[in-house]
């Protein structure tokens, strides 16, 4: 096996960012998002924008792309049919061409509602099944069923999330007990994924699913009782005709595969340890302490345009909290007792602000006056820009960007 990496499209969705945690344990892996940037290692990417994947693709070089990035919901794409066609249908064309265009193997997460082709979003991922076969020269196309398991993303909608909402709130649970559906382990597709590259395998369609069936009423009972959770069932006349496939591709190439008791088992343990491993769950606010807090309160408002959150004047708690724009940790300038003059230390301890060019915030920043310990730079291990400044106090701050 030649040495491998992996760029992952739509790394921060519900199946893409479990795919990266998961492979990146397994090859050099680089991820991508567009909207929501779960893991802050992940690089920016249109797969809109032609000129955007080029330069990704001809930067990095992955050996392997997973492809996950799609408007998966059916009601928005039904009601949004051109905006479907662009993301699963066009960007998937531009994705493959720069795919052939390095070599590449094309790995593309479609789905068994393909073979429906009876709404928008089935006809969308069945144009894009034709678009790979017919395109790329290196490629496998998964079609997992209903997926269901742990990822790194509880917050898209999706059936596992709302299981865990429940768990969460210690909320009894009431799910639909008629549409049938044969369920597939998140983590499976993983695991299937790595065997396709170990393997070799090439210009392969292979279904990825349990061959049960089984209802949302089935899973949400199986994973929620062990937990102490009642779980009732609800009657919506959902009936979809059910899709029913084999495991027969997974088994000709030796992929992994499972039992429905065995998937089970593995979400609970996956459960578990989610509930012992959120303890600590994110930075929630920067802290910087100044015998002057008011001068450098107004400085990073003035500076930076911030909002004020919420200001405190009292005796043990006094200080401005700040929200940046794109979200993140709130900022805090506050008073305290103990903290003299400018930081005598500023470089054991620093944050990054985000931007969408280094060059025309240095500028910018530039003309307020700022201190620069570093103008704009390129970083020597990814795709990203950073200048470095102080702030009056001679606390350290960069900012990281696009060029």
């Amino acid at each position: 096996m030649k040495n491998e990496s992996l760029l992952i499209i739509g790394a921060n969705g519900y199946v893409g960012a479990k795919i990266y945690v998961d492979l990146k344990e397994l090859y050099p892996t680089i991820g991508t998002y567009h909207h929501e940037q779960l893991f802050p290692e992940l690089i920016h990417l249109d797969i809109t924008d032609p000129k955007e994947i080029h330069e990704v693709f001809t930067a990095i070089k992955p050996t392997v792309i997973v492809h996950v990035a799609n408007h998966a919901n059916p009601r928005w794409c039904e009601a949004h049919p051109e905006e479907t066609k662009l993301v699963n249908e066009t960007a998937t064309t531009y994705l493959v061409d720069e795919a052939n265009a390095i070599n590449a193997k094309f790995i593309y997460i479609s789905g068994s509602v393909a073979a429906l082709n009876n709404n928008a979003y089935a006809r969308s991922k069945s144009a894009a099944n034709t678009i790979v076969q017919s395109t790329a020269h290196d490629y496998i196309i998964l079609k997992p069923h209903t997926v269901i398991g742990w990822s790194p993303n509880e917050t898209n909608d999706r059936m596992m999330n709302r299981f865990l909402k429940n768990l969460d709130a210690k909320m009894s649970a009431e799910y639909d007990s008629s549409w049938q559906f044969q369920p597939t382990y998140l983590h499976n597709i993983s695991e299937v994924v790595d065997g396709i590259i170990k393997q070799d395998i090439t210009n392969e369609a292979i279904e990825v699913m349990v061959p049960v069936m089984k209802t949302r009423y089935d899973l949400a009972k199986d994973l929620l009782t062990p937990f102490g959770l009642d779980v009732t069932p609800k009657d919506l006349g959902d009936f979809r005709p059910p899709i029913c496939e084999t495991e027969d591709q997974l088994k000709k190439f030796h992929l992994p595969t499972y039992t429905y008791p065995e998937i089970i088992s593995a979400i609970i343990e996956e459960i578990k340890k989610r509930k012992q491993s959120n303890m600590f769950q994110k930075i929630g606010t920067i802290l910087i302490w100044s015998e002057h807090f008011r001068q450098l309160a107004d400085w990073y408002k003035d500076t930076f345009d911030l909002k004020v959150n919420e200001e405190l004047n009292h005796p043990l708690d006094t200080g401005v909290l700040f929200d940046f724009p794109g979200g993140g940790p709130w900022l805090w300038i506050g008073q305290h007792e103990k903290i003299h003059g400018k930081n005598a230390d500023p470089l054991r301890v620093m944050f990054i602000i985000s931007v969408d060019s280094v060059k025309k915030a240095y500028e910018y920043l530039k003309s307020k006056g700022v201190t620069f310990i570093a103008p704009p730079f390129k970083a020597p291990t990814m795709e990203k820009w950073f200048c470095t400044f102080s702030d009056p106090d001679g606390n350290t701050v960069q900012i990281i960007g696009k060029e």
